[in-house]
């Protein structure tokens, strides 16, 4: 007996899926971390220690002030610098999920011989970057930030490592904490626009070949399918053939693709997280902007697909 597939059905599963997922976000996003500090109706004493010392040097304010900005965004570029935050040239690719990266690098034991000399000949460092994933941001400064900054070639996470609590006699909770350095396997952008996985130049390169090999399948798709079956539907439009049969699958199509791109994206955002997780520490979490640029093309989707289902059914 053959059976009849039910197109139908199967779409409706994928929305059924993307308002799942919509719902896992909302809650991901409302429900706060569950804090190490004990809250009740006693009041809470904290005292964190802080022995390291400054992860950049201070400029005195006694310089003048031309010596001093000079002073001051020396020490940024340079913290860029130790961090990989300054773009070497090259060719990158990607998607919002996955790409490729390409930092300057300098050995600081060595004497530095200027800004013009690195760009033209300095040492390059290479990653994949993670665009849906970024350090988990802080809810109270004093407690609970987290620092990121490189040095020597090392990547570390400054945060408060808690030591114990201690209910006191007058009925209070002590915490004692003090500030880390909790070395890391990645490396980030204080941007906000991802963590950095370190790869060889081999690799990187592998990848780019194969990131705009997709790449270019994915234009393929959008203009030939997504655009082109627009554009033929606008034309029959105007010769008076609005809804055809032709017209509705081409529709349909338009919408399942807006669909499905949202979930798509989320899924291998997730996935990345699968594959890299011997780099990745539990202060890295997934990025807002991966539903809060999405969830709008799904929900486009989702009222194109039913508005053609409303007109299939009335003719």
């Amino acid at each position: 007996m053959e059976t009849k597939f039910n197109f139908n059905r199967l779409v409706n599963l994928i929305i059924g899926i993307v308002i799942l997922l919509l719902l896992v976000m909302l809650v991901w996003v409302l429900v706060p971390p569950k804090s190490k500090i004990v809250r009740g109706t006693s009041v809470t004493n904290i005292f964190i220690e802080n022995t390291l010392k400054s992860i950049d040097p201070s400029v005195s304010e006694s310089l003048p002030y031309s010596h001093y900005v000079k002073v001051r965004d020396s020490i940024v570029q340079m913290r860029k610098l130790k961090n990989a935050e300054i773009t070497a040239v090259g060719f990158e690719s990607g998607f919002p999920f996955i790409g490729t990266y390409t930092a300057l690098y300098f050995n600081f034991e060595k004497p530095f011989s200027g800004w013009e000399e690195l760009y033209e000949h300095g040492e390059k460092q290479y990653f994949i970057k993670l665009p849906g994933w970024r350090l988990r941001p802080s809810k109270h400064s004093f407690s609970d930030s987290l620092n990121y900054y490189a040095d020597n070639g090392h990547a570390f996470i400054r945060k408060v490592v808690w030591d114990s609590a201690v209910k006191t006699s007058d009925g209070k909770v002590r915490h004692n904490g003090h500030y880390a350095d909790i070395p890391v396997r990645f490396k980030y952008l204080r941007s906000g626009n991802g963590i950095l996985i370190p790869v060889s130049l081999q690799i990187k390169s592998i990848l780019n070949v194969l990131f705009m090999i997709l790449g270019l399948a994915g234009i393929v798709y959008v203009f030939y399918f997504i655009v082109g079956g627009f554009i033929k539907f606008l034309i029959d439009v105007s010769k008076g053939q609005s809804f055809t049969r032709q017209n509705i699958s081409r529709l349909r199509l338009i919408a399942i693709s807006l669909i499905a791109y949202p979930v798509i994206v989320f899924i291998m955002n997730i996935l990345m997280w699968v594959v890299f997780s011997t780099y990745l520490t539990e202060d890295v979490v997934l990025h807002n902007r991966i539903w809060q640029e999405q969830w709008k093309i799904a929900l486009v989707g989702i009222g194109l697909f039913h508005s053609l289902q409303g007109i299939q059914a009335g003719s």
